[in-house]
């Protein structure tokens, strides 16, 4: 048969053809030159890399005529009969049809033997990882100290499933990806001399499906040229290849961006009609918005993404209409249902509620941001005057309108008795009273300092003890005992109260008993200087007026900043 397909007829035949692995063949050249072979090589890495053809590369260089050399000749008998297959000093196995123990001791026989008539027996091993335990066991003593005239070459796509008795005696080389442009490049160089007329933007659509294996590049090539003949379209491409075209692909991005939910539907529809697999169609979306996404955060994103120059600038004003995070939200609607239509019996209804999904996305605020104005809300809560009981309570306990001799109904007249585990509060002196009011305060600015919202919650608490030991904190309600008595939280009183008194002391909060009368310790300023329970004047009534004003705006400020970051409303 006179045909060759073009991953035979392209292979590379010496180190500097090789494409993309740059690494491995200069370091294999020195090693050549400088007669440091090493009697075992692994190659791993995906499928069309050049694992094979590396291999067969090594042995024309240890056996060409003309001496070992970096540059084999593949002129002469050695190098021909490598290259033909046909050498009986170079032995091809496939691991996979050559898995048992028997295959390997008949090789270790064999390789007692000298070469027939070159100056090395090379044993390439192809899908090395498909041995059996047994077989790698049986190869072990014979691939550590082989005779002078042996260099085994192992190749794999799964490195993970050698042992590693066998990885720690071979020098271990894993092969790279190929490039996108590599590939280009040479699938342009091949139909160049093949004669055959083809855009780049058709080898770009083929180079990307091989997804890095040459070889799966040069087989759709060679599928694609016997579809089209001489002369390649780019339907020709997308049709032979199930792919979607270009413009068909920028359409449908632009109606999920425009949120046209009916359009959108319309041009899936149509693929189906056309029979494009729903499978590709996600792969093709991801690469597309990964594209867009690139376009907003590279500063050069011509540099990465390699695409033509009309693509970029088609591109690059599409990325404008949406930002990254809605960019990255639809990315992860496609990757979401690209996973589900895999196990799904119904994919087509999976991906159309996924447009539907796409086209109703809303526009987001970086987390960033949300945290940013949340701390500036925090910051113009710790601005705000530190009184809570004057916020649930801004009229004196014994004030009475003037004219008016009862009581408000829900102060009773007569308060319940004082119960005996109450009366640790109660029997505090008024000295002690106000060194520790003093204190609480202090404590209470130094929590502040730290975070703004704790502080809040400690107005509606008092310090019911403290001794060398602990300070023990009483609240009204077990609410907000909960709240504090979190461990963040409980770290942030702990180092407030060292800052104060200058040592650690055990922190224990309780809940103060139900009909407790509320002592002002130290959370609100008596009124014109008067102290608590006296009268208080006009210009008493006033400034508490002034108070309720600016506490109901500062109240106003902060519920309003809330909803616009929430995007919230207030409801009844």
């Amino acid at each position: 048969m006179s045909y060759i397909v073009s991953a035979r007829k392209w292979r590379p035949q010496t180190f500097d053809e090789v494409i993309g692995q740059r690494h491995v063949i200069q370091t294999l050249k020195n090693a050549i030159k400088g007669n440091r072979v090493a009697h075992a090589y692994l190659f791993s890495g995906m499928r069309g890399v050049g694992k094979t053809t590396i291999a067969r590369i090594i042995a024309k260089g240890l056996n060409c005529e003309k001496g070992s050399t970096p540059e084999p000749c593949n002129e002469c008998e050695s190098c021909k009969g490598i290259m033909g297959g046909y050498s009986l000093d170079v032995i091809e196995i496939d691991g996979a049809s050559n898995t048992g123990v028997d295959d390997i001791r008949e090789l270790r026989e064999s390789v007692r033997y000298a070469p027939s008539g070159s100056r090395y027996k090379v044993y390439i091993i192809d899908e090395v990882h498909m041995l059996s335990k047994s077989a790698f066991n049986a190869l072990l003593k014979t691939l550590e100290e082989p005779p002078n005239h042996v260099v085994f070459v192992f190749a794999t796509t799964e490195p993970n499933r050698i042992p590693d008795t066998i990885s720690s005696r071979c020098q271990c080389f894993d092969l790279k990806h190929i490039s996108l442009h590599n590939i280009i490049e040479h699938l342009l160089y091949i139909t160049s001399k093949e004669g055959i007329k083809i855009d780049r933007g058709s080898i770009e659509l083929i180079a990307r499906s091989a997804e890095g294996s040459m070889r799966d590049a040069q087989s759709l090539l060679d599928q694609v040229i016997s579809y089209s003949g001489k002369e390649i379209k780019v339907g020709d491409v997308t049709e032979i290849l199930g792919l979607v075209d270009r413009e068909t692909l920028r359409s449908f991005i632009d109606k999920i961006m425009d949120k046209n939910s009916s359009e959108a539907l319309e041009i899936f529809q149509n693929l189906l009609l056309y029979g494009n697999d729903i499978k590709l169609f996600c792969k093709e979306i991801l690469e597309y918005l990964k594209n867009l996404t690139m376009m907003k955060v590279v500063n050069n994103p011509s540099s990465i993404l390699k695409l033509l120059p009309e693509d970029m600038e088609y591109m690059k004003r599409q990325s404008e209409k949406l930002g990254q995070e809605e960019l990255q939200q639809i990315f992860n609607i496609v990757y979401k249902v690209g996973k589900e239509i895999r196990y799904s019996s119904n994919p087509i209804t999976l991906f159309e509620m996924a447009i539907i999904r796409m086209t109703q996305i809303k526009p987001v605020k970086p987390v960033d941001t949300i945290l940013h104005e949340l701390n500036q809300i925090e910051r113009k809560i710790s601005r705000t005057p530190a009184n809570y009981e004057a916020k649930r309570n801004p009229m004196p306990e014994n004030y009475r309108p003037e004219g008016r001799d009862s009581i408000p109904k829900n102060i009773p007249k007569d308060p319940p008795p004082v119960a005996e585990e109450e009366r640790k509060i109660e029997d505090i002196s008024d000295v002690k009273r106000e060194e520790i009011m003093d204190l609480w305060s202090k404590i209470k600015e130094e929590v502040r300092s730290k975070k703004g919202f704790l502080v809040l919650c400690l107005e509606n608490s008092v310090m019911v003890n403290l001794n060398e030991e602990k300070i023990e904190i009483g609240f009204w309600d077990s609410i907000t005992r909960d709240t504090v008595n979190k461990k963040e939280n409980l770290d942030i009183i702990s180092a407030s109260v060292k800052a104060v008194l200058g040592t650690e002391r055990k922190i224990v909060f309780s809940v103060l008993p139900p009909g407790k009368k509320r002592r002002d310790n130290g959370n609100t300023k008596r009124a014109g200087g008067k102290e608590k329970g006296g009268s208080i004047g006009q210009g008493d009534q006033i400034g508490t007026k002034t108070s309720q004003k600016k506490n109901e705006t500062d109240k106003k400020e902060i519920i309003q900043d809330t909803l616009e970051i929430f995007g919230g409303s207030i409801i009844g």
